[in-house]
């Protein structure tokens, strides 16, 4: 048993659609000089996690493994995108900013917060 074909349509739209707002916030991420968890690629990875694990639940009563297998592998070129998409960023980003987007804080930031614009 696998979903009706327009439920595989819309998971399949949802994906792409998520790596353009993406690619959006995570500029912003760096832009703003500010890491927002929604605006950096472990974010990302998170949002898109949860989303497949509902995804599953909601689909547990299917049993057809192709139908399951190929959406897996759909996901999969979707993250291989998100590689791509973000590898192009980082090559106009300097060392600071590509951490930022990776959503890993930089202690100066941290600091800087605190004490205040100099």
């Amino acid at each position: 048993m696998a979903p009706e074909k327009n439920w595989e349509h819309s998971i399949k739209l949802q994906l792409p659609a998520g790596n353009v707002g993406f690619m959006r916030r995570l500029q912003y991420s760096v832009e703003a000089l500010d890491i927002y968890p929604n605006g950096t690629y472990s974010g990302a990875l998170q949002n898109l996690d949860r989303v497949i694990l509902g995804w599953g639940e909601a689909f547990s009563f299917c049993t057809n493994g192709q139908w399951i297998k190929g959406l897996d592998d759909y996901i999969t070129g979707v993250l291989t995108q998100y590689e791509v998409d973000k590898g192009k960023l980082f090559q106009n980003s300097k060392t600071n900013a590509q951490r930022r987007m990776l959503g890993v804080r930089l202690i100066a930031d941290t600091y800087s917060k605190r004490s205040g614009p100099t």
